[in-house]
Parts: C-alpha cells; structure tokens; sequence
C-alpha cells in the first residue's frame, strides 16, 4: 500500500516535508532486524516517533492507531501490525519472504472522526476542520525497503545490538544502554540517517563495526563487571550476554569462567567477537579513500 503522491481531501502527516501538509510535526519510524527462532523467523525492532498533540491525543483515546504493513511482493505476503509510540517488536515466519520486503508506516482512524483539525495544519487550511472516516489514512512514513539475504553467523553478532535515532543527545555524542535482550547504540538524527543509508554497503561493514559495535560492547561488559555477579547468572539475566559468553567459548575453546570474567580485557575481547574490525576498517579506509602523492614508500614505519 504504496500511496506515493496520492492527494487526500483532508490534511495528511507524511515523513516527506514536501508531501505533507503539517508545518512542523514529524511521523517516522526506524527499524533494526535479526533472524530468531533457529533462524526460522524475522523479528522486526520498530522504534516509532509522533510528535503531534492532535494526532498523539487520538492514539492515545484509540480513535487512531499506528499500523506497519509489511508486504513481499514476490511471496504476495501483505499484513498490518499495530504499533506503540517508541518501540514495538513484529516476528514473522521467513517462509512469507523471498527479495525485497517493504516496510511502511500509518496512522489510521478506528473510528469516525468530526471536527479534525490541528494548529499545526499549513496556513492555507485556516480554521478549517474535516470529517474523517473509520480505516482513512491521517499520516504516512513511506518507509523502507530491506532483502531477506542474511548469513546466519554475522546475524548472530549483529543481533545483539539495537541502533536507534535519538532526537534527545546532543549531535556530538554517541549513547550506549543495554536491557534484558540488546544493547542499544543512540545516535543524532543526523547521523543515524547518514548509517541507515549506507550500513548495506559491504566496504562500511568493519568500519561501523569498529565505531559503534566494539565501544558499544566493551562499554556495556564493563557495566557488567560493576554488579559483580557470576557468569551464569549473568547469561540467565542478558541475552545478549549470553550470545557473548557463546562467542568467548568458540573463540578461546573453553567456557568463560567467573574469575575470566572478573580480569577481562573488555576491549581486546570485543575486538575478537568482530573478527578484528577495528584493524579491517583502517586496511578499508587506507584502501578505498586514501590516495598518498608519493605512494606507499612516502609512508615511514
């Protein structure tokens, strides 16, 4: 359910300031996958954002409703899933994918609405108010497009993290937390959307991994280590602590015990978990972007 350019007889909210038909207010949503379920199913992380009272007022009175549709053109799959404000999880069995999976955002009306109308509305609206009928759209985020295309160990490390747009730090500033299931990176709108853009590119993989992935885990162990707690306690507790302590065991042919632990390198070991990403990203960046006048013998050792 691709509207495009569709014109409505009412105002709509769209992510793309140039169709919408709101001054200032913002409907988007961001999303990370991972394959769950021995590899047998989807889980889609949806991280949601409204920021307008009228239409917030209406979520929140459930006379509207957030959806995600994701669709498969190639298996004919289509389904609408409600959403949360903030974030919300889809799973959905690998069978209904096959090439290219769409991902769009609505707000749909539940019930008739009268007398709609926001302060935010562009001038050309005035006063006016609109009749909205049960099922129309009333704002839309185009989203995105993703492939079913994974390799099931580098999902295995990328499952563990979560990066999300952050409209609330400051745009210098990266922020690392962790719950139960990820560790979540934060990044300012500016910069997520610069990742979200070009994390498919195969040349950037070891270079965002350098950069986000391996602070983000050594930041997050070493919070860890503060609670003093025992391994197995601690794989019960985090589940992306768990994927760590399996990665630890094949890497150095042994289980992590407590007093490993307690006297780990947080930042060497996460190098490991990422096959040396931070020394591959130096080879890609002096391989793709640098061009020295004299060649490599200018360079001193």
């Amino acid at each position: 359910m691709r509207i495009g350019k569709r014109l409505f007889p009412y105002p709509i909210l769209n992510k793309d300031p140039f169709l919408s038909q709101y001054k200032k207010s913002t409907f988007y949503f961001d999303y990370q996958q991972e394959l769950v379920d021995q590899n047998n199913a989807i889980l889609f992380h949806i991280n949601t954002t409204l920021d307008n009272e009228t239409l917030l007022k209406l979520v929140e009175e459930r006379k509207a409703e957030i959806n995600i549709v994701i669709e498969c053109p190639e298996t004919m799959f289509r389904k609408k899933y409600p959403v949360n404000i903030g974030l919300s999880e889809i799973k959905i069995s690998i069978g209904n994918f096959s090439g290219k999976v769409y991902l769009l955002g609505f707000i749909i009306a539940k019930d008739n609405i009268s007398d709609f109308k926001s302060s935010d509305f562009l001038d050309f609206y005035g006063d006016i108010s609109f009749d909205i009928e049960k099922h129309d759209i009333i704002a839309t985020d185009m989203g995105f497009v993703t492939k079913v295309n994974f390799d099931p160990e580098d999902n295995a490390k990328k499952s563990i993290f979560l990066v999300i747009k952050n409209n609330n730090i400051d745009k210098k500033i990266m922020k690392i937390e962790y719950d139960s299931s990820k560790i979540i990176i934060n990044l300012p709108p500016e910069q997520w959307n610069a990742y979200n853009t070009t994390k498919n590119l195969s040349n950037l993989g070891s270079i965002y991994f350098s950069m986000f992935a391996i602070p983000a885990l050594s930041f997050s162990l070493n919070e860890l280590l503060k609670i003093k707690c025992g391994v197995d306690t601690l794989r019960l507790d985090y589940k992306w602590f768990d994927v760590f302590a399996k990665k630890y065991e094949e890497i150095e042919k042994h289980e992590l015990s407590d007093d490993e632990f307690a006297a780990l390198n947080t930042l060497e070991i996460s190098q490991k978990l990422f096959d040396g990403a931070v020394i591959d990203a130096i080879d890609e960046i002096f391989k793709t972007n640098i061009v020295l006048p004299g060649g490599l013998n200018d360079v001193e050792d």
